[in-house]
């Protein structure tokens, strides 16, 4: 933990509007303890989903609007958008792998207040993983990230490789109670065998 460069933890609540259409309000607070310049970030995230399945496809498009309000600098705004695909491989499991490739475009509209090449354009993001579902709650993800940064000195890239680990807590199935007709004072029934 000595070379921890970065650390952040943050919290939202989904909204599923329509089947193909997720809006999730999100705050997160991030402390940047390797960073001389930079000590804590607050930000303020809207991320809307658009997603729908196509057989073993599944495109998505993930927009996240960003508003940065940082120790130290002017506060600012930032747009990121995600498309990208899943596909369920073909293969006989009662958990089938999903590959994951996405690219993600970073724009600073107006002001930015941090280092870039002055361009509004400031990062890319591709990537590709394969997501293992462990559990019907549980998945592991392997991926490799090629992180591209506008800096002043021209385009930045790092290769990394990484794991994502999700959890989904499970839904509690509603129980629905239905109601037995109810006979008045005399209620008669009919004979399988007729009056």
């Amino acid at each position: 933990m000595s070379n921890l460069y970065e650390y952040f933890v943050q919290g939202g609540v989904a909204f599923r509007l329509r089947p193909w259409f997720t809006l999730v309000p999100i705050y997160r607070y991030q402390r940047y303890p390797g960073n001389p310049a930079i000590a804590y970030e607050n930000r303020l995230q809207l991320n809307l989903t658009l997603s729908t399945l196509r057989g073993p496809w599944r495109p998505i498009l993930r927009t996240l609007i960003e508003g940065r309000f940082v120790d130290n600098r002017p506060a600012s705004a930032r747009l990121r958008f995600r498309p990208g695909v899943e596909y369920t491989l073909p293969v006989r499991m009662s958990r089938p792998p999903v590959l994951v490739v996405s690219n993600e475009f970073f724009i600073v509209p107006g002001n930015n207040p941090f280092a870039n090449g002055g361009s509004s354009y400031t990062q890319n993001r591709f990537q590709v993983g394969v997501r293992l579902p462990i559990a019907d709650s549980f998945s592991v993800r392997p991926y490799y990230l090629l992180q591209s940064v506008n800096l002043p000195g021209g385009w930045d890239t790092n290769e990394i490789l990484g794991i994502s680990i999700a959890f989904r807590v499970p839904r509690k199935a509603k129980m629905v109670r239905s109601r037995q007709p109810s006979c008045a004072l005399s209620c008669e029934v009919p004979s399988p065998e007729g009056p």
